[in-house]
Formats: structure tokens, C-alpha cells, sequence
């Protein structure tokens, strides 16, 4: 009598064939923890805008993915999740880095920017009109003139967001400026990192302290303001969208496997 080639010496039978396809496909459980991880790389790069951080989470699904049994199975996958992580590096350095060189020259130059206290240098004070020939004008008018022209070199009208910061001393206007700088740079980790709240809130803090407390007729600290908002601005043109190669072999992936069907 021939004996059964699914059977065991010492075993029931084993279908061959419903063995490899236990083998071949994946949980739904596994499947639905996979779904789970990419939605959350998707809702932080497209809704909180950190880019840095969802590379670094699909890193480590890749590296899951890369511990698990019968690797053809998780080979498009894989594949797909490599192409997503790489549109994500793209979109992190887009831009990004000459914005970051902007912010760079207003650190470098805040030791540079008047302070609202600090007096304004003579050679940046308005010049004299030229005067009429004497006689030209009745003599009242003359004193009144000269009055005027000594008046200009000593007086200075503006107007001042924060009166408390023409008193600052010397030592509480580099903490001010010690403030400023730390800001930027902390704007500057933002926008690198893509974290658009956190950037928006640092700028709005660096614009709020050049107003109230540096001259804001100086010239560079206009220019300065007008850089910020200009960095906010376009940085929030970079929104980024995460891209779907991942979930949709996903996709594949979980319908071969509820049709039972294993790896390609």
C-alpha cells in the first residue's frame, strides 16, 4: 500500500500548499499596524508640517519591515516606503536653506542695529537746508531759522511703541538684543525642521522685539523686519503633502492578502 506523501512519520497530514500561504500572508492585524504607523507619518508631515520628524518615523517602519520573516513579501512595500522617504528629503531642502541663510545675516547683525535708547550718530542726522542769502529774509525770520537748525541737532521727535526702551542701560539693551538672537535662532531650527506653529510664533516674538525696541527708522532694521515676514510668508507656501506610494502598496498588499494570495 503506497503511503500518503502529506503525511508524517509520525504526524497528521500537512497540506504543502496551505503552508506556505500561512507563511506568505500577513495578518490583518500586522497589516492594520502598518496602516496605522504610515497614517501617522502622513499627519505629521502634511498637518504639523515637521518633515524631519516624519523621516525619521519611516526609518523606523522601514526598519521594522526589514525584521520581519519572508522578506519578498514586504519587498514593494519597502520599495515604495524608499521612494516616499526620498520626496521627503526633497521637500525638506527645498528652499529651506536660503531661508535659513537670511535669518543667518539678521543674527550676524544684531550687534549692529541701533537700539531705540541709544543716540542717533551725527552723520546720520538730517543735514541743514541751504539757507537764503542773508538780508533775503526780515531778521525775525533769520533768528527764527538758525533757532530751528540748532533745535534739529539736538532734538529728535519719533514715535515710540514701548517708552520703557529709551531708558534701557547699556547691559539691559544687550539682553534685548541677547533676546532677539535667540529667537532667531530657535526660528531658524524651526524652519529647518518644519515646524510652521513654532516658526510663526519665533518670528512673530523677533518682529515684536525689533519694533519696541531697536530703532525702526534705521534703515537695516527696516530691511530686517521686511526679510521676517517675507520668511514667514514663503515658508508657508512650502506646505508639504506626504506622498502615497507606501499606502497605496499597502493597499496591494492587504488585498493579495485577502484574496489569498502571497508575495508576488
Amino acid at each position: 500500500m503506497d503511503r500518503d506523501h502529506t503525511s508524517g512519520p509520525s504526524g497528521p497530514a500537512v497540506d504543502p500548499i496551505a503552508s506556505v500561504a500561512s507563511v506568505a500572508m500577513p495578518s490583518v492585524d500586522l497589516l492594520n499596524e502598518l496602516e496605522a504607523s504610515l497614517r501617522l507619518v502622513s499627519e505629521t508631515v502634511a498637518v504639523n508640517g515637521n518633515i524631519s520628524v516624519g523621516i525619521a518615523l519611516v526609518d523606523v517602519l522601514d526598519a521594522r519591515l526589514a525584521r520581519l520573516p519572508n522578506p519578498g513579501m514586504w519587498a514593494e512595500l519597502r520599495k515604495a516606503l524608499a521612494a516616499d522617504r526620498q520626496t521627503l528629503a526633497q521637500l525638506q531642502s527645498v528652499d529651506i536653506v536660503a531661508l535659513a541663510r537670511q535669518l543667518d545675516v539678521i543674527v550676524a547683525d544684531i550687534d549692529q542695529l541701533p537700539l531705540i535708547s541709544a543716540p542717533r550718530p551725527l552723520m546720520e542726522r538730517s543735514q541743514p537746508k541751504a539757507s537764503p542769502p542773508t538780508g533775503a529774509l526780515p531778521a525775525w525770520q533769520e533768528i527764527l531759522n538758525g533757532l530751528q537748525s540748532r533745535l534739529a541737532d539736538v532734538i529728535r521727535i519719533r514715535r515710540v511703541e514701548n517708552p520703557e526702551a529709551v531708558f534701557l542701560t547699556p547691559e539691559q539693551g544687550a539682553l534685548v538684543a541677547e533676546r532677539l538672537r535667540l529667537r532667531l535662532l530657535s526660528a531658524r531650527f524651526a524652519l529647518i525642521s518644519r515646524q510652521d506653529k513654532l516658526l510663526e510664533s519665533d518670528i512673530a516674538q523677533s518682529l515684536k522685539i525689533l519694533e519696541q525696541a531697536f530703532d525702526t527708522e534705521h534703515e537695516r532694521v527696516r530691511m530686517h523686519r521686511e526679510t521676517l515676514r517675507n520668511v514667514v510668508k514663503t515658508a508657508g507656501k512650502l506646505k508639504p503633502t506626504m506622498p502615497m506610494s507606501a499606502l497605496t502598496a499597502l493597499g496591494a498588499l492587504r488585498s493579495r492578502a485577502s484574496n489569498g494570495v502571497g508575495a508576488p
